[in-house]
C-alpha cells in the first residue's frame, strides 16, 4: 500500500536507465568501426616491428647456421603478411564504415 509510489519511481528509474543505455549504445556503436580500425592499425604496426626485429635477429654471419636463418626468414615473412592482412582490414573498415 504505502510502497506503491516507490514501485512507480522504480519503474521510472528503469525507464530512464533504458533510455540512457540506448544513448550509450547509439553513441558507441557508431564509433565501433573507427575503434576497430585503430586496433587493426596498432596490430599492423606491431607485426611490422616484430618482422623487422626477426629480420635483424635472423641475419646470419659467415659462421651462422643456415637453418636458423631459414626459420627467421619464415617468421619475418609471416609477421609481415599478418601486418599486411591487418592493414587491408583497417583500410576496408575505414572505406566502408
Amino acid at each position: 500500500m504505502g510502497y506503491e509510489p516507490t514501485h512507480r519511481s522504480h519503474e521510472g528509474a528503469s525507464q530512464r536507465e533504458d533510455c540512457s543505455s540506448k544513448l550509450v549504445k547509439r553513441r558507441y556503436c557508431s564509433e565501433g568501426p573507427r575503434v576497430t580500425a585503430i586496433i587493426l592499425g596498432c596490430v599492423t604496426l606491431m607485426c611490422w616491428m616484430v618482422a623487422g626485429m626477426t629480420a635483424v635477429l635472423g641475419a646470419t654471419d659467415e659462421d651462422g647456421k643456415a637453418e636458423k636463418g631459414k626459420v627467421f626468414d619464415y617468421l619475418t615473412a609471416g609477421f609481415a603478411a599478418c601486418g599486411c592482412a591487418a592493414l587491408l582490414g583497417m583500410a576496408a573498415l575505414l572505406a566502408l564504415g
